[in-house]
């Protein structure tokens, strides 16, 4: 027997089936793809669905990532010294003669007080006000307040803005750090501003160390699919409406020094924020 022409026999075999089954693949795929259903079918269905729940939806819905990878962080260990010389302008030295005690530092004109790693307060004394008078229009206000952080805040060029709430007299502008060019909503920087001067800010701060291989999330209708399903799960059927959807990060897996952030959906209602893992569609309640 020729052993030489019965391998390249088979081997000639298996490459004709290699390339039948390809071909077969790809005709599946093509035909898989006609059928899909449309985006706008998908978001009437989710509507629909959630209507069952007397939830409405006024939000618009925000192009999705197709991919995006869970992120490790731990908190950022700047210490308050250098914290206060950042945000007055002065060398730490300078800062070094305001500190009092191992958590707080009294600066001309603020009390800065460290409430564990990463995170801060500070109450100005007096209350900051604007070198001009604030716009009446209370978001060209908070934009003022905006390039007023760029200036005198601690690492403000890598947060967002998330939202303002309050009245005409006392408003809370809150931010959101930016990490891998997404708001992590679990980690806030926070101004409170009383007749239209600030009179105290707070800071949470993290420092990423390694952001892990990116994986195919759902995109926003998928996360209301999600969130009906919990809604149905859970028994809650009250008037809502979901005035806002995001996508960004929140904290999954904590430990004492370092945890990990998940990819998440970030949907605000009339009656609580929802967060829905953008990896696995599970849904959780989370803070304002």
């Amino acid at each position: 027997m020729n052993f030489s022409r019965v391998k390249i026999l088979f081997l000639t075999i298996f490459l004709a089936l290699n390339a039948f089954l390809i071909a077969q693949w790809m005709d599946l795929q093509s035909s898989v793809s006609v059928y899909a259903q449309p985006v706008s079918d998908q978001l009437a269905h989710a509507q629909s669905v959630l209507a069952m729940y007397h939830v409405r939806l006024a939000a618009e819905i925000p192009v999705s990532p197709t991919q995006m990878g869970q992120l490790r962080v731990q908190r950022d260990g700047t210490g308050l010294v250098n914290v206060a010389a950042a945000m007055l302008g002065v060398k730490p030295a300078e800062a070094q003669k305001w500190r009092r005690g191992a958590t707080h530092l009294d600066a001309p004109g603020a009390l800065y007080a460290e409430l564990g790693p990463g995170s801060f307060a500070v109450r100005f004394r007096p209350p900051v006000a604007l070198q001009r008078a604030p716009f009446s229009r209370p978001h060209a206000a908070t934009e003022d307040w905006h390039t007023w952080l760029q200036k005198h805040g601690y690492n403000a060029d890598n947060y967002q803005e998330l939202g303002s709430s309050g009245g005409d007299h006392r408003e809370t502008v809150t931010y959101d750090q930016i990490l891998a060019g997404y708001p992590v909503f679990t980690t806030r920087l926070t101004l409170q501003i009383e007749r239209g001067k600030l009179t105290a800010l707070s800071q949470q701060s993290l420092v990423l160390t390694n952001a892990y291989a990116p994986r195919p999330i759902i995109n926003a209708v998928s996360a209301l699919l999600s969130l009906a399903d919990f809604l149905d799960k859970t028994g809650v059927s009250a008037d809502n409406t979901i005035q806002n959807i995001r996508v960004g990060y929140a904290a999954l897996l904590t430990t004492p020094t370092q945890w990990i952030l998940a990819p998440v959906w970030r949907m605000q209602t009339t009656r609580g924020v929802f967060f829905v893992n953008a990896l696995s569609g599970e849904v959780g309640v989370g803070s304002q």
